[in-house]
C-alpha cells in the first residue's frame, strides 16, 4: 500500500473512471469531499451500471447502499446489502476493507487493478480498474463512497465474478480548508 500526493489523473484508471474522478473533484469546491447530495445523477449517467454506493455503518461494516445493473450482474447477486469485500476472492477480502477503510479514514482515493478470478484456464487475465472516493453525509461526516468500476468485457467472463487485488494506491488529498478571514481581538470579557 502507498500513498501518494493527489494525482491530476488517476494512476490505474481508465479514461471513463478519471472522468469520474474529475467530476468528483469539481464538486469538492472549500470542502474536505463532496457532499453525498451533492451528487448529480444526470451527470452521473456514462457511469451508472458499474457504480455503487457504499456505506460504512456505525459498526464499520462496508456494505452496498446501492448498485447499477452491470455491477450487479458483474457480482452476480442484487448489490444492495451485500458487503463490499463480497466482491473479492477470499484472500483478498481483508486487504480490501483495510484499504476502503483508509478511504474514509484519512480520507483517500483509492485506485485499484483488480483481476478477475476464473475457473477456467485463461490464457490473459482479464484486469479492470476500480476507484472509491469519499462522500460525507448531511452532517458532515464521511461515511459514504462512490465506487466505479470499468465494464468488464462480456465475451471475457460469464456469470459473477470474484475480484484479486492486482495493485492498489491510495491517494491522499490536499485538504481544502475554508478561508477565513483573520482572527480578531475583542476587549473585554473577565480577567
Amino acid at each position: 500500500m502507498s500513498s501518494v500526493p493527489f494525482p491530476d489523473t488517476p494512476p490505474l484508471a481508465g479514461a471513463g473512471l478519471a472522468a469520474l474522478v474529475a467530476y468528483w473533484r469539481q464538486l469538492r469546491l472549500e470542502q474536505p469531499v463532496p457532499a453525498r447530495a451533492d451528487l448529480d445523477p444526470t451527470m452521473l449517467v456514462p457511469w451508472l451500471s458499474m457504480l455503487g454506493l457504499v456505506e460504512r455503518t456505525a459498526h464499520g461494516a462496508l456494505c452496498f447502499r446501492l448498485a447499477g445493473q452491470g455491477l450487479c450482474a458483474a457480482i452476480g447477486a442484487e448489490a444492495r446489502g451485500l458487503a463490499l469485500r463480497d466482491m473479492f476472492v477470499p484472500s483478498a477480502r481483508a486487504r480490501i476493507e483495510d484499504l476502503a477503510h483508509h478511504v474514509f479514514e484519512d480520507p483517500a482515493i483509492l485506485h485499484l487493478r483488480l483481476q478477475v478470478a476464473t475457473s477456467t484456464s485463461q490464457t490473459t487475465p482479464l484486469l479492470l480498474g476500480m476507484v472509491m472516493l469519499p462522500l460525507s453525509d448531511h452532517l458532515g461526516a464521511i461515511t459514504r463512497a462512490l465506487l466505479c468500476m470499468d465494464r468488464p468485457n462480456p465475451h471475457a467472463q460469464t456469470g459473477p465474478v470474484r475480484l484479486a487485488i492486482q495493485r492498489a494506491t491510495l491517494a491522499a488529498m490536499d485538504a481544502k480548508v475554508p478561508q477565513t478571514g483573520p482572527l480578531r481581538l475583542i476587549m473585554g470579557g473577565r480577567s
